[in-house]
């Protein structure tokens, strides 16, 4: 049996949420190793030392872990919390970094899942290996589905970009006038009376919001 992870280390501002966690880790998880409470710089400084076994750290300190990351130091396994809905779009940059994403509006049974995976992991700390492809957490990275196909997909996350026809044309390899009849299909289907809702609700999705889906109209041709 995997032994126990000798340290977490959770990274938050929030000591009410620390506080929380912790209980919620040892009561819900079954978890009687060490937790402690830091903040990013000293997170820092413990993964440079290979102290710690999983890291638990809120999305806006993420960035410093990946400056870390690009030193060449090995990551522990790291459990991303976010106030997304879900993942959207616009964390693939970390991604490589991270195990999972947990929603703070997320089940606590979701969150109860993710840690025994993370904690039974055979992998000693977070590598880009065939394992890590394969791991049922990379789930919890999908954004919400929306009723488009692909190449719609496509367009909407170029949308929530900021992106103009043009580029959207010259990326996707279409005609501006295709990328404006994808525009007009993806309103009809999301429900948008207007483009500006349109680039509203693309930016929202990115940024891991939930949009309001229609039910959808069986009756156009």
């Amino acid at each position: 049996m995997k032994p126990e992870p000798t340290v977490i280390s959770i990274v938050t501002d929030s000591s009410v949420f620390c506080l929380g966690l912790m209980q919620f880790l040892r009561q819900d998880c079954g978890y009687d190793g060490e937790l402690i409470h830091q903040d990013i710089e000293a997170a820092a400084a413990s993964i440079r030392a290979g102290e710690l076994d999983i890291l638990i750290i809120d999305e806006a300190a993420t960035p410093r872990v990946e400056e870390v990351r690009k030193l060449g130091v090995l990551l522990p396994r790291v459990i991303l919390t976010s106030e997304r809905d879900h993942a959207g779009t616009n964390l693939e940059l970390i991604k490589s970094s991270v195990c999972s994403l947990y929603g703070a509006r997320w089940s606590e049974q979701s969150l109860v899942d993710q840690f025994k995976i993370i904690h039974q992991c055979p992998v000693p700390r977070k590598l880009a290996s065939p394992i890590c492809a394969a791991c049922p957490l990379d789930n919890t990275w999908r954004p919400q589905e929306l009723p488009l196909t692909p190449r719609e997909l496509a367009v909407f996350k170029r949308i929530g970009d900021g992106l103009h026809p043009t580029e959207m044309a010259g990326e996707l390899g279409i005609s501006i006038k295709t990328v404006e009849a994808h525009q007009s299909n993806i309103r009809y289907k999301l429900g948008l009376e207007s483009s500006a809702k349109l680039r509203m609700q693309a930016a929202r999705w990115r940024q891991g919001r939930l949009i309001s889906v229609p039910e959808p109209d069986h009756s156009r041709g």
